[in-house]
């Protein structure tokens, strides 16, 4: 950090692979180096260390993207749009002191609401829906098999007749719209909850897709069969099921049957499945696998006593830096809040 910002800066390279050799530098050792290339015009070398920090799983300080603003101000024939176009191609959301950093750069500012629909209350565009394409889906599909369900040895605590069972099902090629991550629903109330309310959750859960005519698969454990008789046959002849031992990790299941299904299925469950994420080498892998999630999972809230069920859907469109007409429209956190996504709507001067 403190070579970083001498006439020696460059020492910081140095330094920076000497690390390599024995471990994974830190952000701020990452960062303060991408900042003085930044300051010293070397923009190929930063941009290709953010990148190899995205890679190596360290997120980038905001003096990295501080720089690259005042940059930008100090030379107006470099592209801000850069940087609006590496924080939308990793889906990385912005906080609140780059905000007031970049509203130094802009004409027009506005802070906004984006609609349920996708409608910006500022410029009045829609932001539209980000899908991945056949040729992602299928890289994703093939990265999820090798890295997440083969590469880890997931079926490790699966006997060789629960697998081949597992085999024979989805040999039949049935085109399911919906996989249901059957205990995550179940347990939606609450993990001690009497099994009554579980199969009660999980029928009702069924009963709302196939009143849509939806094709259901569930997932889940052996134990389920010993649930209340009525609302497990309601579940056994509208849905086909597949229930796993009670020792086996379903997780990978569920992903093989929803990805099996194609990239229109949805898939039902909480489970934001961070730790298959991690597995997923490459950012961008990651972030397609996040895009697909997000676009293709719904979430339980609650079933109400008249036994209409409540879905969280997602929304038709992606929270990620994106343009649209020309104005750009950036998601960010507050200090206060860093769940719920806020929005600044600006273009360039």
């Amino acid at each position: 950090m403190g070579l970083s910002v001498t006439d020696k800066w460059e020492i910081c390279k140095d330094i920076l692979n000497e690390i390599k050799l024995t471990c994974v530098p830190n952000s701020i050792a990452y960062s303060c180096t991408v900042k003085a290339a930044f300051q010293n015009g070397q923009f190929d070398y930063a941009w290709n260390l953010l990148n190899e920090m995205l890679e190596k799983n360290r997120k980038p300080n905001n003096m990295c993207y501080i720089a690259y603003i005042d940059k930008c101000i100090e030379d107006k024939s470099i592209s801000l749009e850069k940087l609006f176009e590496f924080l939308g191609d990793n889906d990385l959301i912005c906080d609140w002191e780059l905000i007031q950093n970049l509203r130094k750069y802009f004409q027009e500012t506005k802070f906004v609401k984006i609609t349920q629909k996708g409608l910006c209350t500022g410029c009045k565009k829609v932001i539209p829906r980000i899908d991945l394409s056949d040729e992602e889906f299928d890289v994703l599909k093939s990265k999820i098999f090798e890295r997440v369900i083969v590469g880890k040895d997931v079926f490790r605590n699966t006997s060789p007749s629960e697998l081949q069972l597992f085999q024979k099902m989805m040999n039949k090629n049935i085109n399911y719209d919906v996989v249901i991550d059957g205990l995550n629903v179940a347990y939606s109330a609450g993990t001690k909850t009497s099994a009554f309310v579980n199969a009660h959750l999980l029928s009702s859960v069924v009963r709302y897709y196939i009143e849509q005519n939806k094709k259901v698969l569930v997932l889940g454990r052996t134990h389920m069969e010993r649930w209340p008789k009525k609302y497990f046959d309601f579940i056994r002849a509208n849905a086909e099921i597949f229930l796993t031992q009670n020792i086996s990790k379903d997780d990978p299941y569920l992903l093989y049957c929803a990805l099996h299904a194609g990239s229109n299925a949805i898939i039902v469950s909480r489970d934001l499945m961070r730790s298959h994420v991690y597995l997923l080498k490459e950012n961008h892998h990651k972030r397609l696998f996040t895009r697909w999630l997000t676009q293709s999972q719904h979430q339980l809230v609650k079933v109400l006593d008249n036994g209409d069920v409540i879905i969280k859907k997602p929304l038709p469109y992606v929270e990620t830096t994106q343009k649209v007409d020309g104005y750009w429209h950036l998601p960010y956190y507050t200090v206060e809040n860093q769940e719920s996504v806020n929005w600044m709507c600006l273009k360039l001067k």
